[in-house]
């Protein structure tokens, strides 16, 4: 299916539907929002925008001789983001849209989503969207304070799915929440099982309505606060029987361990497939002030096969008492940047850590599980020529990871640390 033309197609027939109104007001352009035609009854409107990222990056490998898979340095251009974006509202202003496409990704439609307003605490969503469950994935990544989302984050999140939410926005912006239900698969991606994903989340502002978006590049005169809670749920299928089942973005991260199932029933044989229950938990907070802005967030992670045992003399993973495989993992990052220059030079940095699987996977001669911490260490320059609208990043990442090693002569408990160097560049214009 070519996403391009549907995307084009859908584009230029909501443009001729305004223009053919009786009363069209005139076009109107809001930075960073995009170019806006609307009927002058407020029914009908359709802003169009985008969204260029046009990046460079070198990585500096920590290259020991016996480090798999890994051998040289690197260097390159790319585009990063090339969204493209329809979005307002139709017939009335309680009914808005979005479809996003990003043409420099395998998978380009992004959002493609309708929400109805019966009131502000009560509205109803459907189609594509991200799912609420992080706050930095939920910050568009035209307001990021770096160029990249912290590697903790993009290890849990599952991101886009297809699905429908209730949501709110209470006391003008002092909480909102959100209770979704959506396919569990990733971007694009069908079910082809009974089971669904359930997401969770509430914020709470007490100091006044607080926007995702990082930085404080207005320098905000009045403090403000704001913590979040997610919850997500779900059921993957794994194994041979079930490949054609599961979802990319499934398939990595947090969840790409469990691609070693199936294990072994009671009495030894193979399991053909397996279900993994997965429950992930999110914390967060960001504050922001006078040209400071800071947010953290805490992840912790759970995953069990339904079905896979270990029976005595058996030979494979270790689990709890019944067997069963687990998988347990918990990570974290703390960012903070302040306009050393009000409204046009930012510096900040950043830490963040995260344990793929603390107590599992393991077996009774390896303990590898146990020594596969992974740490970023990042610093950023950002320079604002337009506020977010048109500006330069620099950032410079120190990348660590714990593994064994391979080295000859190696015992199988030697293991070692290693630090790669990221440095990118890159150059936004948002429109």
């Amino acid at each position: 299916m070519d996403y391009r033309k549907i995307a084009a197609a859908v584009g230029l027939a909501a443009v001729a539907a305004v223009t053919r109104a009786d009363d069209v007001k005139a076009v109107s352009y809001k930075p960073g929002d995009g170019f806006s035609f609307q009927t002058t009854d407020d029914a009908f409107k359709l802003t169009l925008g985008g969204r260029l990222q046009a990046q460079y990056a070198y990585s500096g490998v920590d290259a020991q001789p016996e480090r798999v898979g890994v051998s040289q340095d690197a260097s390159s251009f790319k585009i990063k983001r090339a969204f493209v974006w329809f979005k307002g509202n139709a017939f009335t202003r309680d009914l808005s849209y979005k479809i996003q496409a990003d043409f420099s990704a395998s998978f380009p439609l992004l959002d493609a989503w309708m929400n109805y307003r019966l009131a502000d605490e009560f509205q109803l969503e459907a189609g594509q969207d991200i799912v609420p469950f992080s706050r930095q994935a939920l910050n568009s990544s035209a307001t990021y304070q770096f160029i990249e989302r912290a590697t903790p984050v993009d290890y849990y999140i599952p991101l886009y799915d297809m699905g429908a939410m209730v949501n709110g926005k209470i006391a003008k912006g002092l909480a909102y929440y959100s209770v979704g239900i959506f396919n569990g698969q990733g971007v694009n991606q069908a079910r082809s099982t009974p089971n669904s994903a359930v997401n969770l989340r509430a914020v709470v502002n007490p100091l006044g309505d607080f926007s995702y978006a990082e930085t404080d590049v207005d320098g905000t005169p009045n403090p403000l606060l704001s913590i979040g809670a997610s919850y997500f749920m779900n059921k993957v299928a794994y194994g041979t029987a079930a490949d054609a089942l599961t979802g990319s973005n499934y398939q990595k991260g947090f969840l790409k361990p469990l691609t070693g199932l199936p294990g072994a029933d009671a009495s030894g044989a193979t399991l053909a497939e397996d279900v993994a229950k997965v429950g992930m938990l999110e914390v967060d907070a960001a504050f922001k002030w006078m040209g400071l802005y800071a947010q953290g967030e805490y992840f912790l992670a759970s995953a069990e096969a339904a079905k896979t045992v270990n029976p005595a003399g058996y030979s494979g993973p270790l689990g709890d008492a019944g067997g069963k495989r687990k998988l347990k993992s918990a990570g974290y990052y703390v960012q903070a940047g302040y306009m050393v220059l009000p409204r046009t030079l930012e510096l900040a940095v950043r830490y963040g850590a995260y344990d793929p699987n603390t107590t599992s996977w393991e077996t009774a001669t390896d303990k590898s599980a146990q020594h596969d911490q992974r740490t970023e260490l990042s610093g950023a320059v950002n320079y604002y020529l337009y506020k977010h609208g048109f500006k330069l990043q620099a950032t410079l990442s120190s990348l660590g990871r714990e593994e064994r090693s391979l080295a000859a002569g190696a015992a199988p408990t030697d293991y070692r640390k290693l630090n790669d160097l990221v440095g990118r560049v890159q150059a936004q214009v948002l429109f």
